[in-house]
């Protein structure tokens, strides 16, 4: 049986402006507030993208720790319980702590920790290393270790940014965002930064889908990766390679199949085991 996969946005040519991958820098993290599947997976393309940059001999991923922050404590309370999933400890912190940390303005209604594992992707040099004939000694400059990205969970469409590395950093939001407000909380750790906007393909309920087209199965497509596309793309060939191959990939993307949205049905399973 012939297969063919499909991965819906791909539409622009390498490098562009216009996705997930691009820019200079993206964040890497284990805190998310997905569905429990998403931890493990997330957890694995960070190890790929370590070995990637082992293998290219090049740092493509700067350390640095991300704070999230929010005003509503459920959400919070997710991010926190997926780190620990991945087998990882969040590091609380009080508003008092942060303020004195990193000159921020954090009122005592914000509840915030660190992910000590996070780290800040160089973008452009990623899609670089991973493109066949490029020339590996060329990607990166040494850079300064960034101090710190940040996420303010606080709303849906959530706020966050990233630490300058060649330029200024620059923060971005999902949706609008108050201005006054960002600036408020943030202060110092956003001086000098400016915003950026990027396109992301986004599926209704915000997560990405992993499926079979239910009339051919022979054909499987991915989409709706929002901002994690290609932060995940090694574990997510993976997932892909082993659905075609009929393979136990080892992750459970269940949570990821189309037949959450009610008017999609298939027949096929799309978890680990064949």
């Amino acid at each position: 049986m012939m297969f063919l996969l499909v991965f819906i946005g791909f539409q622009f040519r390498l490098p562009h402006n216009h996705g997930s991958s691009c820019g200079q820098a993206r964040i890497i993290r284990l805190a998310n507030t997905g569905p429990p599947q998403l931890t493990p997976i997330m957890d694995d393309a960070y190890k790929h993208w370590i070995k990637i940059s082992n293998i290219v001999n090049e740092e493509l991923i700067s350390p640095a720790p991300m704070l999230m922050v929010s005003r509503t404590k459920d959400r919070i309370k997710k991010a926190a319980a997926s780190m620990e999933l991945g087998g990882q400890a969040p590091v609380w912190l009080t508003p008092a702590q942060t303020n004195a940390k990193y000159s921020t303005n954090f009122t005592d209604d914000f509840m915030m920790f660190e992910d000590t594992t996070a780290g800040v992707m160089r973008a452009d040099r990623c899609v670089a290393a991973v493109q066949i004939g490029e020339d590996p000694s060329s990607l990166l400059e040494e850079q300064e270790i960034p101090s710190a990205s940040f996420v303010d969970l606080t709303a849906s469409n959530y706020l966050y940014g990233l630490p300058a590395l060649d330029s200024a950093g620059c923060y971005k939001s999902r949706g609008s965002i108050n201005t006054n407000r960002v600036l408020d909380s943030y202060s110092l750790l956003l001086y000098g930064a400016k915003s950026s906007s990027t396109v992301y393909t986004v599926s209704p309920d915000g997560e990405c889908i992993l499926d079979r087209c239910p009339k051919h199965p022979n054909i499987i497509f991915a989409t709706g990766f929002t901002g994690t596309g290609f932060k995940l793309a090694p574990t997510v060939g993976n997932i892909l390679a082993g659905m075609v191959l009929g393979r136990d990939h080892g992750f459970d993307v269940s949570p990821f199949g189309a037949a959450r949205f009610d008017n999609f049905k298939t027949q096929y399973h799309l978890n680990s085991k064949y």
